[in-house]
């Protein structure tokens, strides 16, 4: 395992996108998004010392970021996003197979 160095590593694209974050109007989906980063950050502080918090952590963050996502649909108005359930283990989980694909798309195109 690496060495960890205090705050979480963030890329120039992390860094806007998280400006961006803080920009956003106080909404659900804003409260979401900056918890997942939170759990990420505590995660990677913690990683050493009690790897299987970490961990958690992680799986917390994905959940958090997931519950943002269908917040921000529903926020947005998107057709059928009054169906999405933030709360709902099943529909979380199939965010990140869903965005995987999405992304699979994009790549082959690019």
């Amino acid at each position: 395992m690496s060495e960890v160095t205090g705050e979480l590593p963030l890329r120039p694209f992390d860094e806007e996108c998280l400006s961006m974050l803080g920009a956003l109007p106080k909404r659900m989906s804003r409260h979401c998004f900056n918890s997942a980063v939170h759990h990420l950050r505590m995660a990677h502080q913690i990683q050493q010392v009690d790897p299987a918090m970490a961990a958690f952590r992680g799986l917390t963050a994905e959940e958090e970021a997931a519950s943002g996502l269908m917040h921000c649909l529903k926020e947005r108005g998107y057709e059928n996003a009054d169906q999405l359930k933030p709360r709902d283990h099943y529909q979380k989980n199939a965010i990140v197979p869903f965005l995987d694909a999405v992304g699979a798309a994009i790549a082959s195109v690019l």
